[in-house]
């Protein structure tokens, strides 16, 4: 017996009806676009169907179309009937990366967005809690000056305010990237960079229970040290020697002013000098220097392997009644510097109700709790944080430890040894640096706690409305507690400094023994509260209607405090008072004074943002074949100006979709589905660091009269409104035969406007500039996403997805200007606003070569070669040449993926193009008066005729800083970024006939191989990298079980 329901009923997802058939029958269903499924079962059993993707459709022999659905946080729609652009990672894709960071698994597998380097730092571990070290993640480029540039983090349907690397990668199941203003401008004045959608694992009702279990471990290398352009220890000692022949030292040794520290070799040629040390000794000591390369201590006392283990288990279950699913996961981790761990635990519950027939019930709580240990800040360990004083660094050919591995005294500190062994007469506490023994006396612990709150109510009335409420709360704390012991040499040198002594004994400690605590306190509460009403019809199998609309409201208060203490002692948790306001002499000096920093002594900032807002978004599809839609949103907010239209900002989003394909004239058989699409509108974005009224930061006492005093940081802006990002989109959706081929190709431009900027004012009012709504930002773009099946057969898969991404931001109005040329020239990706230009351009000074006589750097002033450095730096911006986007303008990935039979090995190649940067090079300048060599001395210009192969100058003397800052800045240094790359490799097994399991799947992973198939530079630099430490080598190894 075969059923038939009624023609022109479209059956909803997980709709329940009731048969009177046989005993024995056979059901088919058609899914609509697709193929049939076909079930035999009896009265008894309770049946669910679902695509049988071996047969083909009925309709059509040779054409299959998987269900997609995607998810923009307010609805959940078929992404056939979508006009916008989005992207979806489903579960699988997303484990494919083994990495207890939710942002790492998804570098490379979305079209449009790009990833950065900002939390991939390998010497410095101290980034899990610090928001100026953020994860970097652009969709389609940059649309503001200020602000937020990253896109919208949204976590099961409401926005998300905390850190997603918080987040457990093993609760996710899906996530999607909006990217034009049909999927973002729902979202509304937070959406103008795009939005990520995170969605969770969730129960469904009815299920049997299930377990789940997973346990992941990662292993870095060290990072290698030796990569870095570092000027040689032997190379260092001899300029330092050229310098000491020409008295550049002379003033620096005979400064018992501020007794600056100097290198021993200065030190040891000095004493050669006055005949206190035997000549042919001395040099030997100094040549045994030429061997040491500070590196190896600390890639041998210092860094470590990084070792990550992640652990997680859920189970779920539940009645056709209810669903509840409850999942947790530990982390532990060795992180890279000896003094750096951190731990997470996460707990997760899911319950869902149906209490009535038409009414669902869901809520969602969710916590993680994180502590993170390290160095503390005034006793930093990591290579290059080593500080002498005077903005120098460290000499390369400087010992931790002894041939032994005994920890050795470092004289790289601030003060001369001489000075430290006799200042006091023997009555200051010990002044000797030995950074080995100082690991245990000083720590910095960060602990947060992340509570999660959601719950939802769905009531349907009849087969068309739903109603839906909405609560989200979250709470987040952050607690950082930085301790400096008495045993560290930062604490012992802060209270020297400050103590007052005679011949016979300290008189006077204004700064007490004891340790140091630097407490940091942050509180971060978001509420949301959100009504619904949707609506979803469909009449005579050629009428579908869906529509949402809705009001909400949202705060989001954040709350921080801090304070120091002077003089803790653990055993009685005790502390004493210090007087911050009264002015104490340095260093024993019978005059002057100045006041103990007080910058942490005490402070406490607010904020508190409101959101009101009403939306609505409908679709309509006629003949399934056209689909017109249409969003808006009206945003306001605490922070605006005084006018109510200002306050009030709509923004708005139309859409077209055609799938070409269906149309009876439509004979294009080798493309059987094909879709036509075309959004424009506008999504919007907040700066709540500006304010419509006049900010006023009150700072307690002054630091030079001891008085209360206030600042006014920002003037009134009654005009201040929103930024806004109008975009155009326009696709196209296809798929091939048998799927052989399948992807899309968007092609989007964008203008930004009324950003936030800084504008020029009159001087008279204390402002040099004001920041307003006063600039704009135009671009362009390119999304391709392609997936073919090259092989598939019973045993063999052989699967391609190609992404890539063109994006080009280009400033449009932007009023202020830097007042030389020089400060045109950065170093990174800053954002360097010029008008006409790419929003993060490169600009340098044209390099004319060396002069044949000298070796100097030759440079162009009004047009003809010139060495008036001086001129060229302060001279107006004409005289630099522009050198093209400092970031890449082209990124691709191309990503092959292998199957026989359960073995499945995957790797990708990525490619970044269309790009510059300035490498490093020598500077004589930074290299005598900060100790900043590079290796690039070893190749500079000696005698006439070198600058024939070598466009690195000659050494100087007297020092030239305009001759040393021209070269840095000028187009010698500039580099082409474009490469290819192999990134990683992904190894997995799956087993599903073991007893009582139900699969079983063992991975391996390895990460952040770079090998470079090839380079635009020919110096052999890596330009992920430039002259920064390559990230090492991950190897990851991982199992998820489920019963």
């Amino acid at each position: 017996m075969k059923a038939k329901l009624p023609s022109g009923i479209l059956l909803p997802k997980n709709m329940h009806f009731l048969l009177q058939p046989p005993v024995l029958f056979t059901m088919v269903v058609i899914f609509l676009g697709t193929h049939s499924s076909q079930a035999q079962t009896t009265r008894q059993d309770s049946l669910k169907l679902k695509r049988d993707s071996t047969r083909k459709s009925l309709q059509d022999s040779i054409f299959q179309l998987d269900e997609v659905e995607v998810s923009t946080g307010y609805q959940t729609l078929p992404k056939e009937r979508a006009t916008g652009s989005f992207e979806v990672i489903d579960q699988k894709l997303f484990n494919r990366n083994i990495s207890t960071n939710v942002l790492d698994r998804l570098d490379g597998l979305f079209a449009g967005a790009t990833f950065g380097l900002n939390s991939r730092n390998p010497l410095n571990d101290r980034r899990y809690f610090y928001p100026s070290e953020p994860y970097m993640i652009q969709v389609r480029g940059q649309n503001t000056f200020n602000g937020e540039f990253r896109p919208l983090i949204v976590l099961d349907d409401v926005i998300y305010e905390g850190d997603v690397r918080n987040l457990n990668p093993n609760d996710v199941k899906e996530i999607y990237l909006l990217k034009d203003a049909s999927a973002t401008s729902i979202w509304g004045t937070r959406a103008g960079n795009g939005v990520l959608v995170i969605r969770t694992k969730r129960p469904e009702s009815g299920q049997d229970t299930r377990i789940g279990l997973s346990s992941n471990f990662t292993l870095t290398e060290k990072p290698n040290l030796f990569a870095l352009p570092e000027m040689s220890s032997s190379d260092f000692i001899d300029y330092e020697h050229s310098l000491f022949n020409r008295g550049y030292y002379d003033n620096t040794i005979n400064d018992t002013w501020s007794y600056p520290t100097i290198s021993p070799v200065v030190e040891l040629l000095d004493r050669i000098r006055k005949h206190t040390l035997d000549s042919a000794k001395t040099w030997e000591q100094i040549n045994a220097f030429r061997h040491i390369d500070v590196r190896s201590d600390y890639m041998k006392y210092i860094y470590r392997p990084q070792m990550r283990q992640q652990y997680a288990i859920d189970l779920s279950g539940g009645t056709p009644q209810s669903g509840y699913l409850i999942s947790a996961g530990f982390d532990k981790n060795l992180n890279q510097l000896v003094t750096s761990d951190d731990r997470r635990l996460t707990l997760r519950s899911v319950v869902n109700l149906q209490p009535l027939k038409r009414l669902q019930i869901q809520s969602t709580i969710s916590y993680a709790k994180s502590t993170a240990n390290s160095n503390g800040t005034q006793s930093p360990v990591a290579y290059g944080t080593l500080y002498s004083g005077g903005g120098k660094t460290f000499w390369p050919y400087l010992q931790l430890a002894d041939a032994n591995g005994n920890p050795l005294v470092v004289d790289a500190v601030t003060y001369r040894k001489s000075y430290r062994d006799s200042a006091g007469y023997g009555h200051l506490l010990n002044w000797d640096y030995i950074p080995l023994k100082e690991l245990d006396k000083n720590k910095e612990v960060a602990n947060l706690q992340d509570l999660l709150l959601n719950v939802s109510a769905n009531y349907r009335f009849g087969a068309s409305w739903t109603v839906k409420a909405n609560y989200a709360y979250e709470l987040t704390n952050t607690q950082i507690e930085d301790w400096t012991g008495l045993g560290s040499y930062a604490m012992r040198e802060t209270i020297n400094i400050y103590s007052q002594w005679n011949s016979r004994a300290v008189t006077k400690r204004p700064i007490p023994l004891g340790d140091q605590i630097n407490y940091l306190y942050e509180k971060i509460k978001a509420s949301t509260f959100r009504m619904q009403v949707n609506f979803e019809q469909e009449w005579d199998s050629q009428h579908q209607l869906s529509a949402i609309a809705g009001a909400e409201r949202r705060e989001t208060s954040t709350t921080q405090n801090g304070y120091t203490m002077y003089g803790y002692n653990w055993d009685n948790l005790s502390y004493q008072p210090v007087d911050f306001a009264g002015t104490y002499p340095l260093l024993n000096m019978p005059y002057g004074g100045q006041r103990i920093n007080n910058s942490s002594e005490f402070f406490m900032e607010s904020l508190l943002d409101r959101y009101l807002s009403a939306y609505a978004n409908a679709a309509y599809t006629y003949h399934r074949r056209y689909t017109i839609s249409a969003s808006g949103r009206q945003d306001a907010s605490n922070i605006f100006g005084q006018h109510s239209n200002q306050r009030w900002t709509p923004l708005w989003s139309s859409g077209l979709a055609w799938k070409l394909s269906d149309e009876d004239f439509y004979h294009c058989g080798l493309l059987p589905y094909l879709k036509l699409r075309m959004t424009y509108g506008y999504s919007g974005q907040s700066v709540n660091s500006q304010s419509a009224i006049p900010v006023i930061y009150h700072q307690g006492s002054s630091f030079l009269t001891g008085l209360p005093y206030a600042s006014i940081t920002s003037p009134p802006n009654p005009g201040l409104r929103w930024q806004k990002t109008g975009i155009l989109n326009a696709g196209i959706d296809f798929n091939s035969r048998n799927n052989r081929l399948s992807g899309s190709v968007e092609w989007y431009t964008k203008h930004a406007v009324d950003l936030i900027s800084q504008g020029p004012t009159d001087p008279t009012t204390g402002f040099s500039s004001v920041t307003l709504n006063s600039a704009s930002i135009t671009g362009h773009g390119l999304d391709i996403t392609l997936n073919s099946n090259n092989i598939k057969n019973k045993f063999f898969d052989w699967q391609s997805a190609i992404l890539f991404n063109y994006n080009k931001d280009v400033v449009k109005k932007y009023y202020y200007k830097p007042s030389y040329a020089r400060d045109y020239v950065y170093s990174g990706t800053t954002v360097n606003p010029v008008k006409g230009k790419d929003l993060r351009a490169l600009f340098a000074f044209p390099f004319a070569g060396l002069e044949h006589e000298t070796g100097d750097p030759l440079g162009y002033l009004n047009g003809e070669i010139s060495k008036n450095y001086r001129s060229m730096l302060l001279g107006p911006m004409e005289n630099l040449k522009y050198m093209g986007s400092s970031i890449p303008l082209s990124n691709a990935t191309l990503r092959n993926t292998f199957t026989y039979r359960k073995l499945s090995l995957s790797f990708s190649i990525q490619a970044k193009l269309g790009y510059s940067f300035f490498r490093e090079g020598f500077n004589d300048y930074a290299a005598a008066v900060y100790w900043d060599g590079h290796k690039d001395y070893a190749t500079r210009w000696q005698q006439p005729g070198d600058e024939a192969f070598t466009n690195v100058p000659s050494v100087a003397y007297p020092l030239n800083y305009y001759r040393s800052e021209f070269y840095k800045k000028s187009d010698a240094l500039v580099v082409k970024g474009d490469h290819i790359r192999v990134q990683d490799i992904a190894l997995s097994y799956m087993i599903d006939d073991i007893p009582y399991i139900r699969s079983l799947q063992i991975n391996a992973y390895i990460n952040n191989l770079n090998i470079l198939l090839w380079r635009a530079n020919k110096l052999g630099i890596d330009p992920v990298y430039g002259d920064a430490l390559p990230a090492p080598r991950t190897f990851s190894m991982g199992i998820h079980a489920n019963f």
